[in-house]
């Protein structure tokens, strides 16, 4: 449990960075390339998605699984790990060479960024945090993380200025991304050892990677599509930016939540592999108590923040961004708990099948509401789909995992954690309505809140907060 809590916080740490990066760089890139170059970004970005997300092909999450299995035997690790690797390099560089033959030759809007950006899959062709990750070492890939980001601030202040800047933005942010695969290469020798593989071994994980890849196609359909959509369906590029800062925001809170799926993924499927299943059980109860205990909070207290926040934190021209973040706020609710369910559950378990349809059936669903909605709501459209796909995959998810985990437990908690949020986002509004949008109201609204929930929580003698109290104070002790 101590390495869990170690691993999670050093996740918590990277989270953080990635909260506090946005807070430094979005406001200077909003002024600098302003609306229309950075929904240039996010539209041509979203595209070369799609080639990077063919090229991993569902790896990141088969190899995460596979290492745990075999990581305490490092013969198995090494001749493992090199016939993962080999199938991600082949699939990667195909995935390359096709992006630059269709866009190379095609005549298509904003090219010259479209081919800097094809420079990701070059990194994620070297990516290889999910063997850090399977090794449950987050502390290797958090530091090369941290490293990296900092270093790609520093040159956005240094050498981004306007507009036309953009191209420069786009090829930094790919070249300190292929730094940051390259770190991780160096310390790879001290767990493996260099094996000499058969290229029909490397093929034989073709398969049950492919599976997975089923899954992040339907996941990124309801993640990214919607950009894509918005920059062929609306005429007005800047939407794309829009719904992207938007997005970025909900997402930044979002991600400390999945963090612990991050960390417990591998752990459940070396207890699963090693005949505890009884015990991973107990380890996804207890996550999603606290995934319940924290994501609903959020969602409230972001949504209570929102309207005060986005005009002096970038610029008026962004304003609809608040109105965007709003309704994207209960995504924070459903994607946290579907992580569980999803990633910490069904995927340890071997019931990918299951996983599968569940996205699936939910990427469907967002596409055709897409189709409608952004078309006569632009954004607004975009975010109203995400958010019925979102929790179309957690009722789904649901019914999937119900003899896992005794939901009707889980009602009485819920709902008293909806009412003390309630309690916290009435009085969070109440002070944004009297200080007036700045700084100073964000910080206010945000401690007031943290205070209000954590008085209301220790009142109650929440169960699962005093796990988590406990739990930190024997991680203090070094118990």
């Amino acid at each position: 449990m101590k390495k869990l809590t170690i691993n999670y916080f050093y996740n918590v740490i990277y989270q953080v960075l990635t909260l506090l990066i946005p807070i430094v760089t979005a406001p200077y890139l909003a002024r600098t390339l302003q609306a229309t170059a950075n929904g240039i970004n996010n539209y041509t970005s979203s595209i070369v998605y799609w080639f990077t997300l063919a090229g991993m092909l569902g790896i990141t999450l088969y190899g995460n699984k596979e290492v745990a299995k075999v990581r305490d035997n490092k013969d198995k690790l090494s001749q493992k790990f090199w016939e993962i690797f080999a199938l991600q390099f082949l699939t990667n560089f195909i995935s390359l060479v096709t992006f630059y033959i269709i866009f190379g030759f095609a005549s298509v809007d904003y090219k010259t960024i479209l081919l800097i950006q094809g420079l990701s899959i070059l990194s994620v062709m070297f990516d290889i945090s999910w063997f850090y990750y399977g090794m449950e070492n987050i502390k290797r890939v958090t530091i090369r993380n941290i490293i990296i980001k900092i270093l790609n601030v520093i040159s956005i202040f240094i050498f981004i200025k306007q507009p036309s800047d953009l191209s420069l933005y786009v090829f930094l942010s790919c070249a300190f991304s292929i730094l940051g695969q390259i770190i991780l290469w160096i310390d790879l020798r001290h767990y493996i050892s260099f094996k000499k593989i058969h290229f029909r071994d490397a093929l034989s994980h073709f398969k049950p990677s492919a599976l997975l890849f089923v899954p992040q196609i339907a996941v990124s359909i309801y993640s990214t599509l919607d950009k894509t959509m918005l920059g062929m369906l609306v005429s007005d590029v800047a939407e794309v930016g829009f719904y992207s800062k938007a997005q970025q925001f909900v997402n930044m809170f979002l991600f400390v939540i999945t963090s612990i799926g991050t960390v417990m993924m591998p752990r459940i499927v070396n207890l699963t592999a090693n005949n505890q299943k009884d015990e991973g059980l107990r380890y996804v109860n207890n996550a999603f108590d606290l995934v319940m205990l924290l994501s609903i909070p959020m969602a409230f207290g972001l949504a209570a923040i929102a309207p005060y926040f986005i005009n002096w934190f970038l610029t008026p021209e962004f304003a609809k961004t608040s109105n965007l973040m709003m309704i994207l706020c209960p995504m924070i609710i459903a994607s946290s708990l579907t992580n569980v369910l999803g990633i910490q559950l069904l995927i340890p378990m071997e019931k990918t099948k299951q996983y599968t349809k569940s996205v699936v059936a939910s990427a469907v669903v967002n596409f055709i509401l897409n189709l409608f909605l952004i078309r006569y709501f632009n954004s607004y459209g975009a975010a109203f789909s995400t958010i019925i796909a979102e929790y179309l995959v957690l009722i789904i998810q649901i019914g999937y995992t119900k003899e896992y985990i005794n939901f009707k437990s889980k009602i009485l908690p819920a709902f008293k954690y909806i009412i003390f949020s309630c309690i916290m986002f009435g009085i969070m509004m109440l002070i944004g309505k009297k200080m007036g949008i700045s700084f100073i109201t964000n910080i206010v609204q945000f401690g007031v809140g943290v205070l209000i929930y954590l008085v209301l929580i220790l009142v109650s003698k929440d169960k699962t907060a005093f796990k988590l109290i406990n739990m930190l104070k024997s991680l203090k002790k070094g118990g």
